[in-house]
């Protein structure tokens, strides 16, 4: 999804910013799948986070106070 990302940024910006900037409906189309690649990139990253954080380790024992 990632390479996706950077593909689509690089055709849009270096290469045809001038035909996006003039209202191409084609540049404007990839540039809002990007954008809705980008969010579900955040959203799968910070879902992966939350269950990463979530989950304790049942191999370290807790400690005992005497």
């Amino acid at each position: 999804m990632l390479i996706a990302i950077a593909v689509a940024t690089f055709f849009i910006y270096p290469l045809f910013y001038d035909a996006l900037s003039h209202n191409n409906p084609l540049m404007a189309g990839v540039l809002t799948i990007r954008n809705v690649l980008l969010v579900v990139l955040f959203l799968w990253s910070v879902r992966r986070l939350y269950s990463l954080g979530k989950k304790t380790s049942a191999t370290v024992p807790a400690l005992k106070e005497s």
